[in-house]
């Protein structure tokens, strides 16, 4: 095409445009430049990029990288190295989801800041509130609750130090249970009441 070539349509409508600048313009039906192709870059600044269902954009020498929509879903596809989200810039939130969509995670889930849950919602069972899980749950520091700790089942177990030697157990007719490895000690500050609505044994 050379300096300031161009290639029309039959209406005399320019459609590919060669600038002194080095560019080279893909121009659309309404005269807009569709794509602007330099030696630098690809400029789709006036319009998207369209893709057909199950076509991939594919990112890097050996197409680690790709994104496509097969129809149904939508998929980022990773083949080398970590796929990392993130805002570069401290200070910058990045979000997920959509209220009140859910966001499911396949895999394991590392995180290496605060997991802060906002949901209020009360726990009546294991299977409600703000978190769940179906599996058992280890914490390494204090556990500090603002309200009400419920054992749900019966004959669950609260063990206390390395080799759970003292247990607290509710087996569902006895009442409670609390036993020890070793000697129990009572130690208050003030009086010490056992209240016993019937006979209180102690042998």
């Amino acid at each position: 095409l050379g300096t300031n070539g161009r290639i029309k349509d039959a209406g005399g409508n320019n459609r590919i445009v060669a600038t002194n600048s080095g560019t080279l313009q893909l121009i659309d039906s309404g005269g807009s430049n569709g794509v602007i192709l330099s030696t630098s870059a690809l400029d789709f600044t006036s319009h998207h990029i369209t893709m057909a269902d199950s076509k991939n954009l594919k990112l890097g020498t050996g197409s680690d990288l790709q994104l496509y929509h097969d129809g149904t879903n939508s998929y980022i596809t990773n083949a080398v190295g970590a796929l990392k989200i993130a805002t570069e810039t401290s200070g910058i939130a990045g979000a997920i989801g959509h209220s009140p969509s859910e966001v499911t995670v396949a895999d394991n889930l590392n995180i290496t800041g605060r997991l802060l849950v906002d949901d209020a919602t009360e726990a009546t069972s294991t299977t409600d509130g703000s978190l769940q899980t179906d599996g058992g749950l280890s914490v390494v520091k204090d556990i500090i609750a603002g309200d009400d700790v419920f054992l749900l089942s019966d004959s669950a177990v609260l063990g206390l130090g390395a080799g759970k030697d003292v247990t607290i157990t509710h087996d569902g007719g006895t009442g409670a249970t609390l036993a020890s490895a070793g000697a129990f000690i009572l130690d208050g500050a003030g009086a010490v009441t056992v209240d016993s609505d019937a006979a209180l044994v102690v042998g």
